[in-house]
């Protein structure tokens, strides 16, 4: 069996308070799509950077890869894209395709050149935004800015993609179009993929494991069947039925 991409030991963390994790322990596959799911305030985001080692525990052991996170150094095999980008200013004058290039630092290693120019081609021709390589970042909708993160991420040719809410702030048709990439990474190049969300429907629909986040516990399904509309109330704190009367 392969090694986990992520494996989480009896991790527990606090930002100098009560813990908002707790003796977390999970796994992440290679192959896997994992959503985390949870309310507002659940530490989600900790538990991602927990995972690629932007944030230390207080407790427990990190694994990437079957190497302890402290230890770890072959970066070029994850990419993590932040809420919104990492904020990126949108009046800098960079192009799609400097945004793009710019994920190749410190992964580049030899490459150079006709190299990298055909990493940077081959990334942006995988989520379809070659017709905007030279398009000022700050001119694009939110949808086409996702797609331009998301190739940033890909460009050093990862095993593992982490999200942090990535369809956040952009129209239904952009997220259904960003989830249909992601699928295709995932199903047919055997892209690991962990992803933050509050889209319960898609989490159900494509991921082959869900991750529920709460009160400094994961509670995870390997199994999407079991994540029940009843379960999905108690996670998230309201009525599925109810929700789904306000949103007509």
């Amino acid at each position: 069996m392969d090694t986990p991409v992520v494996e989480l030991k009896d991790v527990s963390f606090s930002y100098g308070g009560p813990r908002v994790l707790e003796k977390v322990n999970m796994k992440v596959e290679k192959g896997d799509f994992f959503a985390l799911i949870g309310p507002n305030g659940a530490a989600k985001t900790t538990l991602m950077k927990i995972m690629v080692g932007l944030v230390v525990p207080d407790e427990g052991e990190v694994k990437l890869f079957g190497k302890n996170v402290r230890s770890f150094r072959q970066w070029q095999k994850i990419a993590y894209v932040p809420q919104h980008g990492g904020q990126i200013n949108l009046s800098f004058p960079a192009t799609v395709r400097e945004i793009v290039a710019s994920g190749l630092f410190g992964k580049a290693g030899s490459l150079k050149g006709k190299s990298v120019d055909e990493a940077v081609r081959k990334a942006m021709a995988t989520v379809g935004i070659e017709p905007l390589a030279a398009r000022l970042i700050g001119e694009l909708s939110g949808g086409q800015r996702q797609k331009v993160f998301l190739a940033r991420s890909l460009v050093g040719n990862p095993e593992a993609l982490f999200l942090d809410e990535p369809t956040t702030g952009i129209d239904a048709e952009s997220q259904e179009e960003f989830y249909g990439l992601l699928e295709h990474l995932n199903k047919e190049q055997g892209l690991t993929v962990v992803m933050i969300t509050h889209d319960i429907g898609m989490a159900c629909g494509m991921a082959n494991k869900i991750g529920c986040v709460k009160s400094g516990k994961v509670d995870v399904h390997e199994n999407t069947k079991d994540v029940t509309e009843d379960h999905i109330a108690e996670i998230m704190g309201y009525s599925m039925k109810n929700r789904r009367q306000t949103e007509r």
